[in-house]
């Protein structure tokens, strides 16, 4: 290729071809000039080849200048591959001092570049630029250590430390330190951005919120890894470096400290998987430097504009709410009842009569069922529900209180009586359940957006479908929001919306709800399947005194049940939930979670009525330091198989 065939293809004259290539084109129109350079580029065609290069003519190279001081690499890679897609070769550099920047540059302009990237370093020797200029080489920096400007494409660190504590300010964080190794000026920004977001919020912001290693002897002192829940690190290898210490400090991250770090690529640490951390924008900075330093080579006109794209966060594992925040509140959304438990010898059939044994009264429903165990089990408790103003409302409300269950969202109405369940419970333990919503159908979203404030600080939601679809789909969508991680448990209905179980982390159907909601399906691994494709995280499907079955998608598993002597299975399902959901809070892993909820579900049957049997905190840690965790059903077991429930009693609830 030749400067002859060049100007062929381009339509023009060789003249014109010969006054791009050496900068002479003043005259030249934009169309022109760029048609000329996108063959040029395309044949990776050299002027003067086999002769001495002239200054004045395109080498189509690009020199990039890296201090190696900073964690550019990544960086590099992507100027390199931005500038290959605009048709320029690259020639890079990395200086570890500032007079192997200077020997680095001065070789780089002996090449004659197109253009430079000019990754600056802070202490850069005065003779650089009047070297770079001299030159007469098209040049753009990257100076890390001043403000970003039209001139000078870099992060803002600023930006950078506001994100990070605003992230862990949303999440209910108002105890937080910042990290750093030294004190230079990206991480002084940092630290101004940090402080920014905390003082916007209300929180104290002043210089006992900063440790910079260096300063510190290269300690993190323990007012700030016992006193805070939360920190921000300037980098990844710092929050590593905090991950360790706060390990030896038995501060568990992220259940006592959530950390935070900043990375240059959206790529997984090896360091620390699951880090939390603020990405900083290197693949837009590299577009944006690549574009002004084009356009100067190639004599276009650039915007005259600072970089300035805001960081995004990548979410992990590293970051969860306070403790203080996760032990109390557990937010319950659901019915309140007064439930008359009939014991009878069996089930009367159709036209038979049978003798009642005894007839008990005592509050019940799974919302009073629910907020009673997690009360018991040392969580904070709120319950919202709708009673009547009637004795059965206040002697459930008064027991509620008894149970130190929060009652602030448990309201009154005139228009309806406090609901009523009709309880027949057999010889044998099992039972069926007549229900009459009453107040419970009056629970609407209103009553829920009265206590939107405990959604901003729960740890979980459990909602059940003995109240309005509607105040359930409300109270799915604040918690969910919120970032409030939600158990459901169907009952009473025939189908759940996929707007709702979208937004479930845990769905608690029995075997006889899993068949009218998913009629479909053989087996139970089908069934649970059925949901998890509709956004469901984990389903367990509970099997009555055969224990359960759960699946997240990925993994799933049988458990036994607990081996008890039922008197009455009765709230089984709820004080399986309670547990559960403590459990976690707690910090334990499903598998385990679900063997400790077997065991409170079978403990809660050995007493009559619902509520008599929830298990207290002091005898689940017995039961769980003392190792009796249940068995797991083995893969090849026969309950494997979908049973019709209309021929099985087995179904605790």
């Amino acid at each position: 290729m030749n400067i002859r065939e060049i100007a062929k293809l381009a339509g023009v004259s060789v003249a014109t071809v010969s006054k791009v290539i050496n900068k002479k084109d003043q005259n030249i129109s934009d169309d022109t000039r760029r048609r000329v350079l996108k063959i040029v580029k395309e044949y990776n065609y050299t002027p003067y080849a086999g002769v001495a290069k002239r200054r004045e003519a395109k080498t189509f190279l690009v020199a990039i200048a890296l201090d190696a001081s900073q964690d550019h690499e990544y960086l590099g890679s992507l100027l390199m591959e931005d500038f290959r897609r605009e048709g320029y070769s690259t020639l890079v550099c990395r200086s570890g001092s500032a007079e192997e920047e200077f020997r680095n540059l001065t070789a780089m302009c002996g090449y004659n570049p197109d253009g430079l990237v000019w990754d600056k370093r802070e202490d850069s020797l005065e003779g650089c630029l009047e070297m770079i200029r001299a030159g007469n080489i098209s040049f753009h920096l990257i100076d890390s250590h001043a403000p970003p400007s039209p001139n000078n494409s870099c992060i803002d660190y600023w930006q950078v430390g506001y994100t990070a504590a605003q992230y862990l300010i949303e999440r209910k964080h108002n105890s937080l330190f910042c990290l750093a190794r030294r004190r230079g000026y990206p991480e002084s920004r940092f630290f101004q951005g940090f402080q920014m977001a905390c003082l916007n919020r209300g929180i104290a912001a002043n210089e006992s919120m900063i440790c910079v290693l260096e300063e510190q002897d290269g300690e993190v002192p323990g007012r700030l890894l016992l006193g805070s829940t939360g920190a921000v690190c300037f980098s990844e290898d710092m929050a590593a470096y905090l991950y360790e210490v706060s390990t030896l400090k038995n501060r568990r991250v992220p259940k006592y400290l959530s950390v935070m770090g900043v990375r240059g690529s959206d790529r997984d640490n090896y360091l620390q998987p699951g880090l939390t951390s603020v990405l900083l924008p290197y693949k837009e900075l590299s577009a944006n430097v690549c574009y002004r330093l084009t356009a100067d080579m190639d004599g276009f006109r650039a915007v005259e504009a600072a970089f300035a794209t805001k960081p995004k966060v990548i979410d992990g594992q590293s970051v969860d709410m306070p403790f203080d925040f996760q032990k109390k509140k557990v937010v319950v959304v659901g019915s309140v009842n007064v439930d008359t438990l009939i014991s009878l010898e069996r089930f009367p059939q159709m036209g038979e009569t049978n003798l009642v044994q005894s007839v008990a009264v005592m509050p019940g429903g799974k919302g009073l069922n629910q907020a009673v165990g997690i009360s018991r089990l040392g969580l904070e408790a709120y319950l919202i529900a709708k009673i009547g103003k009637d004795y059965d409302g206040a002697d459930a409300f008064n027991y509620l209180k008894d149970q130190h269950v929060s009652t602030e969202g448990v309201s009154h109405t005139s228009k309806s009586s406090t609901g009523r369940a009709y309880i027949h419970i057999q010889g044998d333990g099992e039972g069926g359940i007549a229900i009459y919503r009453g107040a419970n159908d009056m629970l609407t979203a209103h009553d829920i957006s009265q206590n939107i404030f405990v959604f901003q600080i729960a740890s979980f939601c459990l909602l059940q479908t003995e109240v309005s679809m509607d105040a359930v789909e409300y109270a799915a969508r604040l918690a969910y929001n919120e970032h409030v991680k939600i158990l459901l448990k169907p009952s009473a209905i025939d189908s759940v919306p996929d707007s709702l179980l979208q937004k479930v982390f845990i769905f608690l159907p029995n075997e006889n709800e899993i068949g009218r909601l998913c009629p479909g399906g053989d087996t139970y691994e089908d069934k649970a399947g059925y949901f998890l494709k509709k956004g469901v995280k984990n389903v367990i499907i509970t099997l009555g005194n055969r224990g359960c079955y759960w699946s997240d998608g990925v993994r799933s598993q049988y458990f036994k049940a607990a081996s008890f002597s039922a008197v009455d299975t009765t709230g089984a399902a709820d004080a399986f939930a309670a547990a559960l959901v403590a459990c976690l809070i707690r910090g334990e892993q499903m598998e385990t979670a679900i063997r400790n909820a077997n065991f409170a579900a079978g403990f809660s049957t050995v007493k009559l009525g619902a509520c008599a049997g929830m298990i207290d905190l002091p005898t689940l840690e017995f039961h769980i330091n003392s190792g009796h965790t249940g068995q797991e059903v083995s893969g090849d077991t026969p309950v494997h198989s979908y049973t019709d429930p209309t021929q099985n009693k087995g179904g605790r609830d």
